[in-house]
């Protein structure tokens, strides 16, 4: 061969090696253990059913898969980390609608939009639900529309932060009810589930899994899920829609994973892949189910990615009154 045809070949060589090195890595993935960012205090909803999702899915790809917990900022803190990590699928969010979406809307300074993760899977669905003392006599969700509407004294609501999801959800069920109520906003949740069983508020927007237990003890009832389907963890529960001629309340706390920008295609079908077996996993379904959580189906990424991009469009359009909370 020419000497300068000889040179052709091999700078085209050394073009194409590191082309050629990423797809390798990427079609061995994974080679060594990934990290799962919580972006949540140890011991807390999403910490415990991220540490099954990582236990299971460190068993489909053959690795370990190690939790991280890097809590504050309403889950940015998180967030930005994994947003600042390596585009190489060994470092990913155990993502909320909360941190996801809620929080770019609300916090200024989260520096990131729902858009900004690759979008990998949900992975599980939480209800959220309007709760009440037994003795309040808020018999049905219809009965507590009607109070709120006929009463003097506004009925008083108690959610968790005034920037949050709850928050956002008490914005929707007002705003399709037209009720007027006195938003109470609590730093957390157990001083306002304490205050909903002292019957120093009214009623209180909570995640499902908070208040089933005292639901089903007859401490506490749930009124309605404000999902569009009912709760499979307690399928005795209306949803809001149920009563609305209307509809269109549909609002509650799914967890899914997702990887920083620009993740590789290969790694987020190989993951996706994964976690679609995990969740017709018998024993993860029934973890879920015992946590008070719905199972999701298996879906592709896009599917998520398209769930993200709708919720994001619904709660933009909320944010606004928020303010009237403060």
């Amino acid at each position: 061969m020419p000497s300068h045809l000889l040179r052709r070949c091999l700078i085209a060589a050394c073009i194409a090696l590191p082309f050629t090195m990423a797809v390798a890595d990427e079609s061995a993935y994974p080679t060594r253990p990934i990290t799962v960012v919580v972006p949540y205090a140890a011991g807390g909803a999403a910490d415990n059913m991220a540490r099954v999702v990582a236990a299971k899915l460190g068993e489909q790809l053959s690795t370990s898969v190690v939790v991280q917990n890097f809590g504050g900022g309403s889950g940015v803190v998180g967030a930005q980390k994994v947003l600042r990590s390596e585009a190489d699928g060994y470092t990913l969010l155990y993502g909320t609608s909360s941190d996801m979406i809620v929080s770019p809307l609300t916090i200024d300074a989260a520096g990131y939009q729902p858009e900004s993760f690759t979008p990998i899977s949900q992975v599980g669905y939480t209800a959220m639900a309007l709760a009440v003392h037994p003795a309040s006599g808020l018999e049905s969700l219809a009965v507590f529309i009607e109070r709120a509407k006929s009463v003097r004294q506004p009925l008083t609501l108690g959610v968790t932060g005034i920037a949050s999801l709850q928050a956002l959800a008490a914005a929707m069920l007002i705003e399709a009810t037209g009720i007027e109520v006195t938003v109470v906003p609590y730093r957390g949740g157990a001083l306002m589930m304490n205050d909903l069983l002292g019957q120093q508020i009214d009623a209180a927007i909570v995640a499902l899994p908070g208040v089933l237990g005292a639901h089903q003890t007859g401490q506490l009832k749930a009124l309605a899920v404000l999902s569009a389907a009912r709760a499979t963890a307690a399928p005795d529960v209306p949803t809001v829609n149920e009563t609305l001629p209307q509809g269109g309340v549909d609002v509650g706390i799914w967890a899914g994973l997702a990887g920083p920008a620009n993740l590789p295609e290969p790694i987020v079908e190989r993951l996706n892949r994964a976690l679609s077996a995990i969740k017709q996993d018998p024993d993860f379904v029934k973890s879920q189910l015992a946590s008070g959580s719905n199972p999701v189906a298996p879906q592709e990424p896009a599917q998520f990615k398209d769930r993200i991009a709708a919720e994001k469009a619904r709660f933009a359009q909320l944010v606004g009154l928020l303010g009237a909370f403060q």
